[in-house]
């Protein structure tokens, strides 16, 4: 399977040790690849599972040939150097008073790079100014916590850090869709069939434990 990275790094652990239970015959062998490439290898049958990520209002492209289903959606946050004037004060940031910051994102061509450009331009009226790219989350908070950057960063994705806060912005809610793909033909198979559960029951226990998610309707 491929996999972006947040959405891996807050329900991959829990999923594979439900999968060993559940299912202990499936064997899942995990690539870090962006949504849009993942698809591709879904559709050249390099993989047989993605698990990615749709950012709000940005759609992915729907194929007839790929069978998605909606896992769960996630609230994304402005991150900030802790010492920041914004961070100082409690409650959303108003996405307008960064027009002078520098922003770290994606690479461009990737969902958040244009998730990004996207929020800034029809909520806030301008273009960011972006001066990192990395397509590791880590990296993003690192920048931020450094004070050389703020960047956008979903809610399940807590930076290790005491120097980086995150607030969501006044302008309105940020959100993303996680999901889950399968070819088609084989969306019906058991081990696909197994490896949805999973998820669905990992998604369905951060969904009652968080404010910030909440299980898509489809789900």
């Amino acid at each position: 399977m491929t996999c972006v990275q947040t959405p891996a790094m807050a329900l991959l652990p829990e999923t594979l040790k439900r999968l060993a239970v559940i299912a202990p015959e499936v064997t899942v062998d995990v690539i870090h690849r962006e949504t849009a490439p993942g698809l591709g290898d879904l559709r050249s049958s390099a993989a047989d599972f993605v698990l990615g990520v749709e950012y709000d209002p940005l759609l992915v492209p729907r194929r007839r040939e790929i069978h998605r289903q909606d896992l769960m959606r996630e609230d994304v946050l402005v991150a900030l150097p802790s010492d920041h004037r914004a961070a100082s004060e409690p409650g959303p940031v108003r996405l307008a008073a960064l027009e002078s910051a520098i922003w770290a994102t994606g690479h461009p061509g990737t969902g958040l790079d244009a998730f990004l450009r996207d929020v800034c331009n029809r909520m806030a009226g301008y273009e960011p100014d972006i001066g990192h790219r990395s397509d590791d989350a880590i990296v993003l908070s690192a920048l931020v916590e450094a004070g050389r950057a703020v960047a956008l960063l979903p809610s399940m994705f807590t930076p290790a850090t005491s120097g980086v806060t995150t607030r969501p912005i006044q302008e309105g809610r940020l959100q993303r869709t996680i999901l889950t793909a399968a070819r088609r033909t084989a969306s019906d198979a058991p081990p696909i069939t197994a490896v949805r559960q999973a998820f669905e029951q990992t998604a369905r226990y951060l969904a009652g434990h968080r404010q910030d998610v909440e299980i898509s309707p489809q789900a």
